[in-house]
């Protein structure tokens, strides 16, 4: 099977208070760019290396602002770490009259490239060769182009191998593509045509993002941006269902629907070797009717899972009252996860989640019982987010994953007759300095809130309560049959 380099970790640069690694933003200025090295001055002079990226602009006394006012002013990636492939991605928040520019080519100096241009009116994909400039793609629709709205990802792929060029909004992800162009057809009507534009992409090794603004008095009303660099294309993605090894077949391997855990992030793997092993079930030997034991608590009106999901309806405020699910926490919290690292979730016949985010932790599930459905979104923050993507079907047994970059966004649904458990186990990524400890969610209202990951019960506690609870109800004469004497 293939190893974690499948998936291969983007590289990460913000604007200034990020690359140059220095505390306060506001009191940072860059000063000059020596051998790929920045210098910057605050009360203190840092020296921060980023390898081939560097910053440009000819006003070194202000803070730095990516713009097209002044044609000197861009990121650019010197070396793509495979000439040729690759993602780059600029996250920001758009304003009124911005766009931007991602431009492919093989030297700084060379005058053909490949450009994505986005802006609010208009998103196209060009090709400047041999002095004549092509239109490969454009929409005018809402989707592809920038949103003034909310800070999110704009995404270009190049893939040196396939010939196609992707550009997506969200995710890196080949499902969220909203523009693209296949050189497949001009492969088929002149191959020798297409066998040098295929040495020509494995040529680029040079990438320049210039824009956001248009105008000098919209500069300072920028917020940050991040830039993001992934060495390899957008494809074939990577399935959200883990599978065992052993359960690899050719068929799925084709269709590209399950992933073993191997091809996923180092962290993901470390998290499912908690939870995978059979042992790691509902039903125990000690207690073999735990699974219906919970129903049965659910549905009787007596019972602690009725009375707390009533509580958690009212309380909550929702809409719906079938928009609640139990939550029951094991382990102890150890500062490296969003609340407790593991976490049973008993959903109801019927019952969902809201639409929310995972704090960009990783986290691996496992349905304990009966099945569970994931509808997957790009984001919270718009009406066109909250439309989903994606969506898989969980059986008992199976097991999904989430990383700090993809299918962060999800929702939970039990569409059976029956109340499912799933196994949720979270972790903050090692680079993660923030450990942002808050679930976002769209509340009632449509409007984003946050949920602190709170504990119905710890697990002790429930499985006792509702292994008492069975036994009330099963055997109300205090024991079981087996074990009352018999009257001679």
């Amino acid at each position: 099977m293939a190893s974690s380099e499948y998936y291969m970790q983007p590289r990460y640069y913000r604007d200034h208070d990020i690359i140059l690694g220095l505390d306060d933003s506001s009191s940072n200025t860059v000063k000059s760019i020596i051998n790929k090295e920045v210098v910057a001055y605050s009360s203190h002079v840092k020296e921060h290396y980023i390898g081939d990226f560097e910053i440009y602009s000819d006003n070194p006394d202000e803070p730095y602002r990516l713009s097209r006012v002044k044609d000197t002013d861009y990121y650019r990636i010197n070396n793509l770490t495979i000439n040729g492939q690759g993602t780059v991605g600029l996250e920001f928040k758009a304003i009124k009259n911005s766009s931007i520019c991602i431009k492919l080519q093989s030297s700084i100096e060379d005058s053909d490239f490949i450009s994505l241009d986005i802006g609010t009116e208009c998103a196209r994909i060009l090709m400047h060769k041999d002095n004549k400039e092509v239109v490969l793609a454009k929409k005018e629709d809402r989707n592809a182009l920038l949103n003034p709205e909310k800070y999110q990802l704009y995404w270009f792929s190049l893939d040196k191998k396939n010939c196609i060029l992707r550009y997506g909004i969200g995710p890196m992800q080949s499902i969220l593509t909203v523009l693209s162009h296949n050189f497949e057809e001009q492969k088929k009507k002149d191959k020798s045509w297409i066998e040098g534009m295929q040495k020509w992409f494995k040529n680029i090794e040079v990438v320049i993002v210039r824009g956001l603004v248009t105008r000098q008095e919209d500069v300072n009303r920028l917020i940050y941006s991040r830039l993001i660099f992934w060495p390899l294309p957008v494809t074939v993605d990577l399935p959200p269902k883990i599978i065992k090894r052993e359960d690899a077949t050719l068929e799925g391997l084709e269709l590209g629907i399950v992933t073993v855990i191997d091809n996923l992030p180092e962290m993901c793997q470390k998290l499912y070797w908690n939870i995978a092993g059979n042992n790691v079930s509902l039903n125990t030997p000690d207690f073999p009717d735990f699974a219906d034991a919970i129903e049965h608590s659910i549905r009787d009106n007596k019972g602690i899972c009725y009375k707390k999901l009533e509580e958690k309806a009212k309380n909550a405020k929702v809409k719906d009252p079938k928009e609640t699910y139990l939550r029951i926490t094991l382990g102890q919290d150890k500062g490296n996860s969003p609340g407790a690292p593991y976490v049973l979730e008993i959903w109801p016949s019927g019952h969902y989640s809201s639409i929310h985010e995972h704090a960009n932790c990783f986290a691996v599930i496992k349905v304990l019982y009966n099945e569970i459905v994931a509808l997957y979104f790009a984001g919270l923050k718009t009406a066109e987010e909250r439309n989903w993507y994606y969506d898989m079907e969980f059986k008992q047994g199976e097991i999904t994953w989430i990383s700090n970059e993809l299918y962060q966004t999800h929702q939970l649904w039990n569409r059976t007759s029956k109340m499912c458990a799933t196994l949720q186990c979270y972790q903050y990524g090692d680079k993660d300095k923030e450990h942002y400890e808050y679930f976002d969610y769209i509340g009632p209202e449509g409007s984003k809130k946050r949920f602190y990951p709170e504990s119905d019960w710890t697990f002790p506690a429930f499985k006792n309560l509702i292994k008492q609870e069975w036994k009330e109800w099963k055997f109300p004469f205090n024991e079981p049959p087996s074990r009352r004497k018999v009257q001679r």
